[in-house]
C-alpha cells in the first residue's frame, strides 16, 4: 500500500477574479527589474494590542501571510529553511514589515488545511490571546530527525523567536509528520482547537487526534479526543465554525490518483461519536459559501494529478475534471453534489494541475471560486440561478522572470499558481494572492503578487528577506 502522496498546494479561501493579462505570456504582467531579485526595505513591525481577525500575528487587525520558504537562489530544492511573515496594514500586505524566522527544515507550515504542500496556510489564534499563533511541522535536528509538531506564539511585535513543541498524549501513538494540521472550533466552545494525525508507528492504524483550545503557554492542550480512522490518511480540511462545530473533511491518501473523502461532523462529544459520510473524490477541497444562503457549502474538485498506471488519464466521469459543490448546511446525508466541467483537459501524473481557493473579493459577503491551472492562470467560477458558473472571462495571468536570479523552466512553467486570498488591508474584501518559484516545488525562493483581479496591489520577492 502506498504511504502518501502530496497533492498540489490546495486553498482554505479564495476570489472572484475579473481578467488581467491575455496569457501565460502576456507583456503587460513583467514588471520593471523583472529579472533581478528585487530588494525591499526593512520597516519596523506595527505594534498590535490584539484583536479577534483571522490571521493576525502582531494583533493589529489586519490579517498577515504566513509561508515557508527556501531563500538559496544558487541551489533551488524543495525544502523549506525559513517561516515568514508579511505583515498587513491598512494599505495591505507591506513586505518591509516583515519576520523570517530559522526552525530548520519545515515540513508545513501554519495549517494548509486543504492538502497543499504546507508551503501558505493560516495562522491561529490557539491561545485565546488575541494574537495568531503558527502551527508547523519541523525537523529541529535536521532533516533526517523526527518530526515535531510545534507553534510559534504570535505577540504584539509578531512571533516568538522560539517555537513550543505541542504536548501530545502519551499512549504509544506518535505524531505523523505528514499532513500538517488543520484548525477549527471543533466542539463548539469558542475557543480554537487544532486537529492532527497520528500514527501507531507499525503501519497498523492512523487516528485524528484533536487538541482543544485553549492551548498553553507549554503547549498543552486543555483537553484532547481521538477518532481511529480505517485507512491512511492523505490531509485535513476544516470549515468554519458553525452552531454545531466546524466540519471537517478527511483525505485519504492516494498513490497518485484523486483523493477519495470522508466529511466528518464535529461537535461538542467525544470525536470518536461523530457522525460521517463519504463524498465524491476530488484532490482540492475548501469550504464557504458560494450560494449566498449563509451556510458553509463544501467544494470538492479534480487537481489534475493521476498515478503513472495504466489507465491513468481518467478518473470516474464523477470526478473527472469536475468541481462539485454541497450546498450547507451539511449533514450525515448530503445528498448529490453540484456539479461543473472545469475548463480544460490538462492531467499530470504525480503532479496536481490545478488549485482551488473560495473567498469574497466583492465584500459581498458570499464567496466565488478561484480555480488556478498550470501554465494556464486562474479562472473564476461563481453560483448563479441554482448552478456553478464558469466565468466568460480570460485567465488571471501573472509570471515570473525570464533570466536571472529567479528564472526557471520555460514557457508555461513561468506563470504563477493560485496561493489563496485573504483581506489583508481590512476594507471588508478579498485579495488574490499569486506566487512563483523557480524551483522544483513552491518552497524554493518565490515571487508573491497580490493582487484585486484587475490591478496589483503589491509584488515582492521572497529571495530578498534572506541574510
Amino acid at each position: 500500500m502506498p504511504r502518501r502522496h502530496r497533492p498540489l498546494p490546495l486553498l482554505l479561501c479564495a476570489l472572484l477574479a475579473t481578467a488581467c493579462g491575455s496569457g501565460p505570456a502576456a507583456d503587460g504582467d513583467r514588471e520593471e527589474g523583472a529579472e533581478q531579485v528585487r530588494d525591499h526595505p526593512s520597516a519596523p513591525v506595527p505594534e498590535g494590542t490584539g484583536s479577534r481577525t483571522a490571521g493576525d500575528v502582531n494583533g493589529d487587525g489586519y490579517p498577515d501571510l504566513v509561508f515557508a520558504a527556501g531563500m538559496d537562489t544558487e541551489r533551488l530544492t524543495d525544502t523549506a529553511d525559513r517561516v515568514i511573515v508579511v505583515y498587513g496594514s491598512a494599505r495591505g500586505l507591506d513586505p518591509a514589515t516583515r519576520t523570517v524566522l530559522d526552525p530548520g527544515p519545515v515540513r508545513a507550515v501554519a495549517v494548509p488545511g486543504t492538502g497543499g504542500d504546507g508551503t501558505r496556510g493560516e495562522a491561529a489564534d490557539l491561545d485565546g490571546d488575541g494574537f495568531a499563533d503558527i502551527p508547523l511541522v519541523h525537523h529541529p535536528e535536521g532533516e533526517d530527525g523526527p518530526a515535531v509538531h510545534a507553534v510559534y506564539r504570535g505577540g504584539p511585535t509578531g512571533p516568538g523567536a522560539d517555537p513550543v513543541p505541542l504536548a501530545l498524549p502519551e499512549d504509544g501513538m506518535s505524531p505523523s509528520g505528514w499532513p500538517p494540521a488543520a484548525v477549527g472550533d471543533f466542539d463548539a466552545d469558542g475557543a480554537a482547537d487544532l486537529a492532527l494525525v497520528r500514527e501507531d508507528g507499525t503501519g497498523g492504524q492512523e487516528e485524528i487526534t484533536v487538541l482543544y483550545g485553549p492551548i498553553g503557554p507549554d503547549g498543552a492542550p486543555a483537553r484532547t479526543g481521538s477518532r481511529p480512522f480505517p485507512s491512511w490518511i492523505g490531509s485535513l480540511v476544516a470549515g468554519p465554525a458553525g452552531t454545531g462545530g466546524s466540519p471537517l473533511l478527511v483525505q485519504h491518501s492516494s498513490d497518485g490518483e484523486q483523493t477519495s473523502n470522508t466529511l466528518l461532523l464535529t461537535g461538542p462529544g467525544d470525536p470518536a461519536g461523530w457522525a460521517q459520510a463519504d463524498t465524491v473524490g476530488g484532490s482540492m477541497a475548501a469550504f464557504g459559501d458560494l450560494d449566498g444562503d449563509g451556510a458553509a457549502d463544501l467544494v470538492v474538485g479534480d487537481d489534475g494529478n493521476r498515478n503513472n498506471e495504466p489507465g491513468y488519464e481518467t478518473e470516474p466521469p464523477e470526478i473527472h475534471h469536475r468541481l462539485n459543490l454541497y450546498p450547507g448546511p451539511l449533514t450525515a446525508d448530503p445528498g448529490d453534489p453540484v456539479g461543473l466541467d472545469l475548463p480544460g483537459e490538462a492531467t499530470a501524473a504525480y503532479g496536481g494541475t490545478r488549485a482551488l481557493a473560495l473567498c469574497d473579493t466583492d465584500g459581498d459577503g458570499t464567496r466565488e471560486a478561484a480555480v488556478g491551472r498550470a501554465g494556464h492562470g486562474v479562472d473564476t467560477v461563481h453560483w448563479a440561478d441554482g448552478a456553478l458558473r464558469v466565468a466568460d472571462t480570460p485567465p488571471l495571468v501573472r509570471s515570473g522572470p525570464e533570466e536571472g536570479p529567479l528564472a526557471g523552466g520555460s514557457g508555461t512553467e513561468h506563470v504563477a499558481g493560485l496561493e489563496g486570498c485573504a483581506d489583508h488591508d481590512a476594507n471588508g474584501s478579498d485579495e488574490l494572492l499569486l506566487s512563483y518559484s523557480p524551483g522544483p516545488r513552491s518552497p524554493s525562493p518565490a515571487r508573491w503578487w497580490v493582487t484585486d483581479g484587475r490591478e496589483d496591489l503589491a509584488s515582492f520577492d521572497s529571495a530578498a528577506f534572506g541574510d
